[in-house]
């Protein structure tokens, strides 16, 4: 019995496609990723759950594009078969400005293409389409939820620190340009397409152009400041920057891009704020020069001069270059949003045995107890006593790497139920290092904070710190811990950290008789703790 409310199952054979008036086609839009041209299964689904108008298309499109889905279905019902120019005007519906944070400009630079297929049937004068669309994105969702966080951070701390969209965008400039390097190392890698996006520039730190703009589009929408993407040529290749309402109602132009590499320069803002008259080195492409374009975001003349706003500084001690025996280092506090310095104070080189009771003097490890703690890393354990040979536990090291990182502000709360809440004083390195993936506890629930540190485990947590926080580049290190006779004592996820740490000289063998050995499930004392993070501080690798 045929049911009006259910769509029919058509399959077709080549020979009814070759008669049909509607047909199943592949559509390869720009930028293209060929697929190869198949039979399309059109799925049965209630004629009514058919969107009916365009629309609504672009909406629902709008939506999965944003949550990252690469394998898009729709199902779309219209009076007239699909033309030529069907996809063109739904992608730039798709990417409409709309003053959403994640669509508009933001997604448009963040998709790198599609492939399209569709079929369908005809009844009653509707055509019901079926689109297949598989999609390419420079980010995945996963990517794009830790964006999500941490935009939402950074906007509430601008939003709540300043009042005027002035201040504010000064506030987004100082953040973007402070705290975001160009990206050489990839800037020729075509595989590479992370680098265009505003996680790159906003998570791991380093992204090309495309990416600066990407984060100041979105921070600025945050906050709700309109802005939008440019590109164009800029000093004679390609390069985006952004336009950004300003207070007068006219657009002025900004290019966080150059204006880092100023500041790294030790150079002042000069992209920032311009006028037309004063933005050198910027041709804009001709669809941004347009009488359409220009009327609905009417660019400033003259540039307006950039007065840097307050700056908000943190209660905690940075420290910005380490204490060493060749001279004092240097303390400050930094702006909790574009991480500016504040006053700089010294910080003086002392020696371990004028500050510890009971302290020995060893050649081997007293510069090491001297760098820790001239610079705040380590001190006694109670009544003045360092405790040289004493144990070291986890989150005593956890703890280390902390202070390393200027001990950031902490909101979330662990997963781990055995941290004693009497010892709060570790609590927040725990969960700082599990946020940001130095530690995983020994279990999904338990940290053991009290449980020695070994070797393995330090070696460990220096590599993630080294790479998942500071977001640096392992040198290729040519070493191989296979020489040591009891390498195959080595867990299997410190394996790649510990050959690091071997091979840059951060934990060297230990002499066992005539041989020397890894002893990766040692423990380490205070005193060889101190030595390994006075290697790591230092080293250039």
């Amino acid at each position: 019995m045929f049911n009006p409310l259910l769509s029919e199952r058509i399959v077709m054979s080549t020979q009814i496609k070759t008669i049909l008036a509607l047909v199943l086609c592949v559509v390869l839009c720009l930028p293209v990723y060929v697929a190869g041209a198949g039979d399309t299964d059109v799925i049965s689904v209630p004629v009514n759950d058919y969107i009916k108008d365009f629309a609504g298309l672009a909406s629902e499109m709008r939506d999965r594009m944003i949550e990252r889905q690469t394998k898009i279905i729709l199902y779309y019902a219209c009076s007239s078969t699909i033309e030529e120019n069907f996809f063109k005007n739904l992608f730039d519906n798709v990417f409409e400005h709309t003053g959403d944070p994640r669509g508009g400009d933001y997604l448009l630079n963040h998709y790198s293409g599609y492939n399209c297929s569709y079929g369908g049937f005809k009844r009653d004068g509707v055509c019901y389409y079926t689109l297949t669309f598989d999609m390419k994105y420079h980010t995945d969702a996963k990517q794009e939820n830790t964006v999500d966080t941490e935009v939402e951070k950074i906007a509430r701390k601008i939003k709540n620190s300043f009042t005027t969209d002035y201040e504010k965008i000064v506030a987004i400039y100082r953040f973007v340009t402070n705290n975001t390097e160009y990206d050489y190392t990839n800037l020729n890698d075509k595989n590479h397409a992370l680098k265009y996006s505003a996680y790159a520039a906003l998570i791991n730190k380093t992204s090309v152009c495309q990416g600066y703009a990407n984060l100041m589009y979105r921070l600025c929408l945050e906050l709700g400041i309109d802005c939008r993407i440019i590109s164009g040529i800029g000093n004679g290749g390609p390069h985006t920057w952004n336009i950004i309402r300003g207070h007068d109602g006219r657009y002025y132009l900004f290019d966080a891009t150059w204006d880092a590499s100023n500041i790294r320069n030790g150079l002042s803002h000069s992209y920032c704020f311009n006028g037309s008259d004063d933005f050198d080195g910027h041709f804009a492409y001709e669809k941004f020069l347009t009488d359409e374009f220009t009327a609905k975001y009417p660019i400033a003349k003259e540039h307006h001069k950039f007065e840097p706003s307050n700056h908000v500084f943190d209660d905690v001690w940075h420290i910005d270059a380490y204490a060493t025996d060749a001279g004092s280092g240097e303390k400050s506090h930094h702006c909790t949003i574009c991480g500016t310095r504040g006053e700089v104070f010294s910080v003086p080189y002392v020696h371990a045995e004028n500050l510890y009771r009971n302290f020995e003097l060893k050649s081997w490890s007293h510069d090491g107890i001297d760098f820790v703690s001239s610079n705040g890393l380590m001190g006694d354990i109670g009544n003045g006593d360092f405790s040289q040979t004493g144990k070291m536990t986890r989150s005593m090291f956890v703890t280390v790497l902390y202070r390393m990182a200027g001990s950031p502000e902490v909101s979330e709360r662990s997963p781990f139920t055995d941290l004693d809440p009497a010892q709060s004083w570790y609590h927040d390195a725990v969960t700082w290092a599990f946020k940001n993936g130095i530690v995983t506890g020994t279990s999904a629930t338990t940290f053991a904070p009290d449980a020695e540190v070994t070797r393995e485990q330090i070696a460990t947590f220096l590599y993630r710190y080294t790479v998942n926080y500071l977001k640096a580049r392992i040198s290729n290190i040519e070493n191989d811990i296979s020489s040591f006779p009891d390498e195959s004592s080595v867990a299997d996820y410190a394996r790649e950290a510990l050959n690091w740490a071997n091979g840059i000289g951060l934990i060297k063998g230990q002499s066992s008789g005539s041989t020397s050995i890894l002893a990766p499930r040692n423990n380490a004392t205070r005193e060889e703790v101190a030595v390994v993070i006075f290697r790591f501080c230092m080293s250039d690798n």
